[in-house]
């Protein structure tokens, strides 16, 4: 007997980070330069997400922090990471880490 299985994955989903039993996961990224005035996330969440923009050190900069993020949640390739009072634009082409913190669901990527 021989069979063949096909499986399709989404882009950018063959692997991610999860948080599991209700812990809290966090990530923070390698520095990089902001190169657009958007920062997009790829993740499947059942709880909430919310994202901290850090200088190239891993500071918070004013009006990125956490509690300044508006939280994430359910399944979407493009979440648009946002904060209340803030625009990216500040930013364009600063080096900058992003930092990321979720309960109960799987991050795949951010661009």
């Amino acid at each position: 007997n021989h069979t063949v299985h096909g499986v399709k994955i989404p882009k950018h989903r063959f692997a991610g980070l999860s948080s599991s039993a209700g812990l809290t996961a966090q990530v923070r990224s390698v520095p990089f330069f902001l190169r657009r005035p958007r920062l997009s996330l790829d993740a499947t969440l059942t709880g909430t997400l919310r994202a901290e923009l850090c200088d190239s050190f891993g500071r918070p900069l004013p009006g990125y922090t956490f509690a300044d993020s508006v939280p994430l949640t359910g399944d979407s390739e493009e979440h648009q990471l946002r904060w209340k009072d803030a625009d990216l634009v500040d930013y364009l082409y600063y080096p900058v880490t992003l930092r990321l913190e979720w309960t109960k669901g799987t991050v795949f990527g951010a661009f």
